[in-house]
């Protein structure tokens, strides 16, 4: 994270050593932990648009891991957040056999057995749909310009647009208010009451909870509710999906419930 749009400053910095699957996770999550929230109010009612698209900065990391030159020892994929865009580098052009013409139409899987991987807990649903994917959630999203190079590196570039959504601000919560607001509440508590909304994936619950990354800890909470059957999985039969949410089963709302009436 640097401040401002230049490589000067240098606000947070994380290095991510875990798998894979967590690495992918934590990069997407240290995106949306640095990177705004704005409202569009429309007629009483109003709806969270964050600068980025999360579907597209989602499928850029997963890209870049999938495709990295992992001969080349120089670098690793980068994931850079300034002020105006968001920067997604990784190590190798486009895979031999692979032309400029027919780049993001046809894919060549420069590392077959991570794309396999990623595709049977589904973190890529089909090979070749990845920039796709990416140029059509920047559309719909329509306040980020997406710039695509290739060389000796690939790098995806996501410029956020200057916009205004009605009459709204950015919305931004500190760890340190999360953790003032919870008080003596624990983990498990603050899950199950994060999910009496709509469901929440693990990247999702711990940017709540103002963490910086899916810790240990939250992998415990959500196993012990998981197993208490307050929580349950949306997606049961694939644990591992990169769309797998967490939400309240009846057995967890009415515990909820009777805390309230406690109270």
């Amino acid at each position: 994270l640097y401040r401002g749009s230049e490589k000067v400053t240098i606000l947070d910095k994380k290095d991510f050593t875990g798998n894979i699957v967590d690495n992918i996770d934590n990069a997407l999550l240290f995106v949306q932990r640095h990177t705004k929230v704005r409202l569009k109010i429309e007629h009483l009612q109003h709806e969270e648009i964050p600068d980025y698209p999360e579907v597209a900065l989602r499928e850029a990391i997963i890209n870049a891991v999938c495709h990295r030159d992992y001969f080349d020892k120089r670098a690793n994929v980068l994931v850079e957040v300034f002020a105006d865009r968001v920067v997604i580098t990784n190590p190798g052009g486009l895979p031999s056999g692979l032309s400029p013409e027919e780049f993001g139409t046809k894919s060549v899987a420069r590392n077959p057995r991570i794309a396999s991987l990623l595709h049977r807990i589904d973190y890529i649903e089909k090979v070749g749909t990845g920039i796709k994917r990416i140029r059509q959630a920047v559309a719909e999203h329509g306040g980020t310009e997406l710039e695509l190079k290739y060389n000796d590196f690939f790098t995806a570039t996501f410029r956020a647009r200057a916009q205004v959504f009605g009459q709204g601000g950015t919305k931004a919560e500190s760890g340190a208010e999360s953790g003032a607001e919870s008080g003596a509440e624990s983990q498990e508590q603050m899950v199950l009451s994060l999910l009496r909304g709509a469901p929440l994936s693990k990247s999702e619950l711990a940017f709540k909870l103002g963490l910086n990354s899916v810790t240990g800890a939250l992998n415990r909470s959500v196993k012990e509710l998981l197993e208490k059957e307050f929580v349950e999985r949306t997606i049961p039969d694939k644990p591992q999906s990169r769309l797998q949410k967490y939400r309240l089963t009846d057995k967890g709302r009415a515990m909820l419930e009777q805390d309230d009436d406690r109270e």
